[in-house]
């Protein structure tokens, strides 16, 4: 048997362990049924919005399996803000991994809210219907390319609210020890408020540099030390990327 070959079947061997934790079994094809999870003890069948079906498959995957966000590499973990949520996907990996932290989501999208709440049913996830944003006001949503990367629009004439992130955390009861940020583009308001960061502990986002002309990696890194984190992770493509940091 070839090295290759070796490789390919130990990584297998590893992604079906890995699966069966939540419930999910290999046929003997190599197909399986991720939309059929466990998470802290409960079963789980997931709502996805049609025709997303192959692009949810891949989220699926990369952050439970791949662990994209690394929360694996987090301990002491008490209160979770989870800014983006989609159909709730970060929010199930973060409550299998912290079964006890209070989880709080935000996702201002009417076409995936039914499917975020129906994933996080019964496993103590509150959910927000809501953007967030450095203060109150209000937005539409583009979301033509797919749920995944809809896009929001602040308008005084929108139809959907969006809540300072102070309100939001003023609701969680305490300082986020992990915020996760995937909106799109919106995050780049966040930048503008000086003052939440230090309500902050632990940042893991995904970043989107083709929202904000002004914004390079470098000024991104800049920022984020200023705000008295240190960057423990940064994986770069062309105008997106994942990034993690810690308060130092």
């Amino acid at each position: 048997m070839s090295q290759t070959n070796a490789n390919r079947i130990i990584d297998a061997m590893r992604l079906r362990l890995f699966w069966m934790k939540y419930g999910v079994f290999f046929l003997r094809s190599g197909k399986c049924d991720m939309k059929r999870i466990r998470v802290a003890g409960r079963p789980v069948r997931l709502s996805l919005p049609a025709g997303e079906e192959a692009a949810m498959s891949f989220e699926i995957n990369n952050i439970f399996y791949n662990d994209c966000y690394g929360l694996r590499n987090v301990e002491g973990v008490n209160r979770i803000l989870d800014i983006g949520g989609n159909v709730g996907l970060f929010s199930l990996a973060a409550r299998s991994q912290f079964p006890e932290a209070l989880i709080h989501t935000y996702e201002p999208n009417p076409q995936v809210q039914g499917h975020l709440l129906s994933n996080t049913n019964g496993l103590s996830i509150d959910v927000h219907p809501e953007a967030i944003g450095k203060e109150d006001g209000w937005i539409d949503i583009n979301s033509n390319a797919g749920s995944l990367m809809a896009t929001t629009v602040v308008s005084p004439k929108g139809k959907i609210k969006k809540t300072a992130m102070a309100r939001a955390l003023d609701r969680l009861g305490g300082p986020a020890d992990l915020l996760k940020l995937d909106c799109e583009g919106a995050e780049w308001e966040l930048f503008e408020n000086q003052e939440i960061w230090s309500r902050v502990n632990r940042l893991t986002m995904e970043y989107h540099l083709w929202a904000n002309p002004k914004m390079d990696v470098p000024e991104m890194i800049r920022r984020i030390r200023d705000f008295g984190f240190r960057i423990i992770n940064l994986c770069e493509e062309s105008q997106w990327g994942i990034l993690q940091a810690i308060k130092q």
